[in-house]
């Protein structure tokens, strides 16, 4: 029976160290293996970028094009009735590219948290932006039009969501609507 026990924590610890290697190489910041509250949602966000890669692209990953994902951007704003200006903000502050896994298991160019995307394939850029639009539309439509309220929510992955804004989230919002504000940001 000991021995069960230490093949079933042995295969626990390979996972996790599985996952977070893959979450570390996907950002290229070995810092983001280090916040172990996150775990489940990165482990999800791995599975689901696992099951992508053997039922989607293949081994190779093919990404969208620039121009793409800047017409997939305004389609989709254009579909909910949000400005561009303002998703094309949320893409450059939170997108590092279509296969990113980030620390906390958000996903892919709109950076979505795993219980945001259903049975999309958030791999899919977009699937990632069409998803992610709705759900900021449907923020929105929540909170009365408060931006900030809508990207707080949008940002913290919904079962850590205290209502209390961290400094880092804080920062990223304000950084949004600066961008979004001035139009300084384009893809």
């Amino acid at each position: 029976m000991k021995r069960v026990y230490v093949c079933v924590l042995a295969t626990f610890l390979s996972f996790c160290v599985f996952v977070n290697v893959v979450c570390a190489l996907s950002l290229m910041n070995a810092g983001a293996t280090l916040n172990v509250f996150y775990m489940s949602a990165r482990a999800s966000s791995v599975k689901r970028l696992v099951g992508h890669i053997l039922f989607e692209s293949g081994f190779f990953l093919k990404g969208d094009s620039p121009d793409d994902i800047t017409g997939y951007l305004n389609e989709s704003a254009k579909e909910v009735g949000l400005e561009p200006a303002l998703v094309t903000a949320l893409a450059n502050m939170l997108g590092r590219g279509q296969y990113t896994i980030s620390y906390n298991g958000a996903v892919g160019i709109m950076a979505l948290q795993p219980e945001v995307m259903g049975d999309v394939d958030p791999f899919i850029a977009k699937n990632n932006i069409k998803t992610a639009i709705y759900y900021l539309a449907a923020l929105l439509e929540q909170t009365s039009g408060d931006l900030p309220s809508a990207l707080e929510i949008y940002l913290m992955p919904k079962k850590l969501y205290t209502g209390v804004r961290y400094e880092g989230t804080r920062q990223l919002i304000s950084d949004v609507i600066e961008c979004y504000n001035a139009s300084a940001c384009g893809r």
